[in-house]
């Protein structure tokens, strides 16, 4: 596996290289008019660990393929790393691995998952308007979001749409959770939930281990 470190820049970097982890390290800034950090093709197996600071005017991190045939781009931000954008994150296709620890914002959309991908939060994923918004899922798969630290949105902290979507909560999700249509998984472990749980179509099923939450 290569291993490519990422400088401090103001121009738009491409994740382009098979088989390669790149890497952000804790003093780099990356400060971009469009997109900070794009993945945008289907090259073989890529990584990218964020410990700086990545900001773009559109989106932090965008990964466009339409389908990942060689199981998706892993991206893990680290407790010292931090996205921030109209988009925190923009993901496209499925088999992706997003795992934060640090802090993501979006001013609309702290991540926007347009697939069937697997999210892991222990850190903050915010947004002046949607925490996390998943919809148009590609390909068959469930889409996975597990929160350890907290989700908030001022209009939702989670929003999915049309895939078959699993939720757990073992952290703070502040601000509602609408589940969209196809037959969707509630869990709720732990932690606390401060919004309503909107089921919308589908058969959905709500695993509940404490009380404190409202279903509609």
């Amino acid at each position: 596996m290569n291993i490519v470190e990422i400088s401090s820049s103001t121009t738009t970097f491409n994740a382009d290289v098979a088989e390669t982890t790149y890497l952000v390290g804790k003093a780099v800034q990356i400060d971009v008019m469009g997109s900070g950090i794009v993945f945008n093709d289907d090259a073989k197996y890529r990584a990218l660990t964020v410990a700086g600071s990545v900001e773009g005017s559109t989106t932090a991190v965008r990964i466009d393929e339409q389908y990942a045939p060689f199981g998706g781009v892993e991206v893990s931000v680290t407790e010292t790393g931090k996205l921030t954008g109209f988009y925190g994150m923009l993901v496209y296709g499925q088999g992706h691995s997003i795992t934060n620890a640090g802090e993501i914002f979006g001013t609309d959309y702290g991540m926007f998952n347009a697939g069937t991908n697997r999210v892991i939060n222990s850190g903050t994923i915010h947004s002046n308007d949607i925490g996390i918004q998943s919809n148009f899922g590609t390909g068959e798969g469930i889409n996975l979001i597990v929160n350890k630290g907290t989700i908030s949105g001022h209009d939702a902290a989670i929003k999915t749409g049309s895939e078959f979507d699993r939720i757990v909560n073992f952290g703070t999700i502040d601000g509602d959770v609408t589940l969209g249509s196809y037959d969707d998984t509630f869990v709720f472990k732990a932690g606390t939930v401060s919004g309503t749980v909107y089921g919308e179509t589908g058969d959905d099923l709500y695993v509940i281990n404490k009380a404190g939450l409202t279903i509609v």
